[in-house]
């Protein structure tokens, strides 16, 4: 719940959620009640962002703690003015899954797909993610005719060995392991036609009812 404090009688609420996201604006909410007053004396993000206080809210850019040096006063007849200095921590963490962009329905000849590489670069490129500016993408799995089979992260080709609709299962990753999953399918058709090689020319030998 909400951790609360008291000062001269008049109390004001922490607030409770102070895990946040990354590169999400969060503005801090202390619900002052009565005459209570809050003032920001300081704002500390860790040393390698460049997050700042506008007065309102701010916006973490790197995971972390982020903390603020509150000072709270109050005035009452009862009490008069008392203040008290709290540091209240809000720790941002990216536990938001890549969005992923749309990709198109591809067809395809029987035989090596070896466009699967140029696939999940395209994929990669139209994905985003509210922290990471490089996402991972990968074939995961494939299904054809209702037999899902694994396929290895690192490949590049697929061997389809049948016409029909095949659905190629993905994984987009940032660096911070969320994961997000999609699909799109691959239309296997059978055009080229049967190709024979023959020797440019031969000689057959005849002799004596026997085949030289």
């Amino acid at each position: 719940g909400t951790a609360c404090s008291s000062i001269g009688g008049a109390g004001y609420p922490i607030p409770a959620d102070k895990d946040i996201q990354v590169n999400v604006a969060y503005t801090p909410d202390f619900k002052l009640k009565g005459g209570t007053k809050a003032e920001i004396i300081d704002f500390n993000a860790p040393t390698n962002s460049f997050a700042q206080f506008d007065g309102a809210s701010f916006t973490p850019d790197v995971t972390g703690s982020y903390e603020f040096v509150v000072k709270f006063t109050s005035n009452s007849l009862l009490f008069g003015e008392k203040s008290v200095t709290e540091t209240v921590v809000f720790y941002a963490d990216d536990t938001l899954a890549p969005t992923l962009g749309e990709f198109a329905n591809k067809q395809a000849e029987l035989g090596y797909y070896t466009d699967l590489a140029e696939d999940m670069l395209s994929i990669a490129e139209t994905a985003t993610d509210n922290c990471a500016t490089t996402i991972i993408t990968y074939a995961e799995s494939v299904t054809f005719n209702g037999v899902t089979t694994p396929v290895d992260r690192n490949a590049d080709s697929l061997l389809f060995t049948a016409t029909g609709e095949y659905t190629i299962n993905y994984v987009a990753e940032d660096y911070s392991g969320n994961k997000a999953f999609g699909s799109y399918t691959v239309t296997v058709v059978d055009t080229v036609a049967p190709y024979i090689e023959a020797p440019e020319a031969f000689l057959t030998w005849v002799q004596g009812g026997k085949i030289k």
